[in-house]
C-alpha cells in the first residue's frame, strides 16, 4: 500500500493511512535526531494512557 495509489474507502481506513504516514515520519525523525526517549514504545504508552483517560471519563 502506498499513499499515492491507495484511496481509503471508509473513515477508519483514512485514519489508519494518516496514522501510518505519521509513524513513518516519526521513525525518520527518531533516527535523524537520535531521539532515545521519544520512540514507538513511548507513543504506545501515551496512547494507552490517553485511552484510559478517555474511557474512564465516559463511564
Amino acid at each position: 500500500m502506498t499513499t499515492s495509489t491507495y484511496l481509503p474507502t471508509t473513515f477508519a481506513d483514512a485514519i489508519a493511512c494518516v496514522q501510518q504516514f505519521a509513524l513513518q515520519v516519526f521513525d525518520r525523525q527518531i533516527g535523524k535526531k537520535q531521539l532515545y526517549y521519544h520512540n514507538r514504545e513511548h507513543i504506545q504508552q501515551v496512547q494507552q494512557r490517553s485511552d484510559r483517560i478517555l474511557f474512564t471519563d465516559k463511564n
